[in-house]
């Protein structure tokens, strides 16, 4: 992916370039104002993300006007994932952490998902009224995210000085988010009917649709499959899910799976692809009129 940097550039780095057209390769944050002590400015530039090489970032010059040797200062910081299996029934929880240059560190704000799979964390550090200590300091917070479409998200975390009125590019990863059973309602009485929407993304336009379901014992069976092997499937990645509305669930129940049958190869593979379990608490029969005796303490 190519971000073509604007008037603050977020990208903090390791320089090294002997001579043109040899990339930057670059990790960390450094700002427009840095460019432009290079004799670069933010126009003369793209940005290209690079996570084979452990998040480095790609600078290359659209000019001819490139310095040798330089190098800056990498902060340290991580950005992890909290959450086992993210997917899109759970709240995703991501922790942001490392050691800021002064007294005054990141504090987050607030996260935006942007086209094609985005998502910016935003953090505000040095702000404009603060007086900050001159020593590194720790620094960490955690944010949730509610994701409702499966996808493979890139995520990247931004600090905003309001001191020096620049923006810092951290740190990114990727985050699958996977797709999920849904039920509605979550927690179905005993004489509510109940709908479910299963999601998920697929490698390509060939999605799984609804077949068919069936309840075996205590639990009920949703069918799903891709289409025939023949059919032609445009190549980008896909989300898709589908609806099915089972009415009144007998108290029997107690799990729904979800199985998808896929005809990419030569022949059909038959995959469990979600299971949940009904809440235990539904089952239980309120109780009428009962009384409670709670021995005399003496």
């Amino acid at each position: 992916m190519v971000v073509r940097l604007t008037t603050a550039l977020f990208v903090a780095l390791i320089l090294s370039l002997d001579f043109y057209p040899q990339p930057i390769v670059a990790a960390g944050p450094f700002a427009s104002s840095q460019l432009t002590g290079l004799g670069l400015a933010p126009s003369d530039v793209q940005v290209e993300y690079d996570y084979s090489q452990n998040n480095h970032i790609t600078i290359r010059s659209v000019t001819n006007t490139i310095p040798d040797n330089v190098q800056f200062t990498n902060p340290q910081a991580t950005l992890q994932v909290l959450t086992a299996n993210p997917n899109t029934a759970q709240t995703i929880r991501l922790q942001a952490s490392g050691v800021w240059r002064n007294g005054c560190v990141p504090e987050y704000t607030d996260f935006t998902v942007q086209d094609y799979g985005y998502i910016e964390i935003i953090a505000i550090a040095e702000r404009a009224d603060q007086m900050c200590t001159q020593s590194e300091t720790e620094w960490s917070f955690q944010v949730d995210l509610e994701i409702s479409t499966p996808y493979e998200y890139q995520i990247s975390l931004f600090v905003d000085s309001e001191q020096e009125e620049e923006r810092y590019w951290i740190e990114s990863l990727w985050l699958n988010v996977a797709g999920a059973i849904h039920l509605t309602p979550p927690s179905p009485e005993p004489d509510e009917e109940v709908t479910v929407l299963v999601d998920g993304w697929h490698n390509d336009g060939c999605v799984p649709a609804y077949v068919s379901s069936q309840t075996e014992e205590s639990i009920i069976v949703v069918e799903a499959a891709t289409p025939d092997a023949n059919t032609p499937c445009g190549q980008a990645m896909s989300p898709w899910s589908f609806e099915l509305a089972l009415g009144v669930i007998d108290e029997s129940v107690r799990t729904i799976e979800v199985y998808i049958t896929y005809h990419s190869g030569p022949t059909p593979s038959r995959v469990l692809y979600q299971s949940a379990q009904l809440n235990s608490i539904r089952f239980r029969r309120g109780c009428q009129n009962c009384q409670i005796y709670l021995p005399i303490m003496r």
